[in-house]
């Protein structure tokens, strides 16, 4: 089953390609989106052990935010 990961605290450096080749190591990615500071990246077995080992790993000397995406319902 695939998670979504959100990556927050990116340089605005970071590239599509960057992504891809760091979760890349701990499985397969399906997609990787891309805005201002921030990503989502789509991936499949692995996902945890990416989320585990990246969370505040210094990439560009910022740590970045690696966790499982969550999404909020809005109140009506």
């Amino acid at each position: 089953m695939s998670k979504r990961i959100y990556v927050g605290n990116l340089t605005k450096s970071i590239t599509p390609d960057a992504l891809v080749k760091m979760f890349g190591k701990f499985g397969e990615i399906e997609g990787v989106e891309l805005s201002s500071g921030s990503a989502v990246v789509v991936m499949g077995d692995g996902a945890e052990k990416a989320i585990q080992t990246l969370h505040q790993k210094r990439v560009d000397d910022i740590r970045i935010i690696v966790k499982e995406e969550t999404i909020r319902k809005r109140k009506r």
